[in-house]
């Protein structure tokens, strides 16, 4: 939970780009997330994947990454986040 509250508190803001794959957004979605904590890593690759499902465009998941930056709340960021630190734990634990 702390670190689902560090990535929406997460504050590095940026301009998007019209046409962003989503491999790039989700790679400058994880980088903001991880606000220069290695550790993060896993944990914001995670969140990444999880609002890539779906279908949603690179646009789509940058536009999530761009509120999250600017303090506004993001349900679908909060259900990444929740999804991920869940089945990470699952894995920490062996489960």
């Amino acid at each position: 939970m702390v670190m689902v509250a560090a990535f929406t508190a997460a504050g590095c803001g940026g301009d998007s780009e019209k046409n962003i794959s989503v491999a790039d957004a989700k790679a400058k979605l994880s980088k903001d997330c991880q606000e220069g904590n290695a550790s993060d890593k896993k944990l914001c690759d995670c969140i990444a994947d999880e609002l890539a499902k779906g279908g949603r465009s690179g646009k789509q998941i940058d536009a999530i990454r761009r509120d999250v930056n600017e303090a506004s709340e993001s349900k679908l960021a909060t259900q990444a986040g929740l999804a991920c630190g869940a089945k990470l734990g699952k894995e920490a634990t062996g489960g």
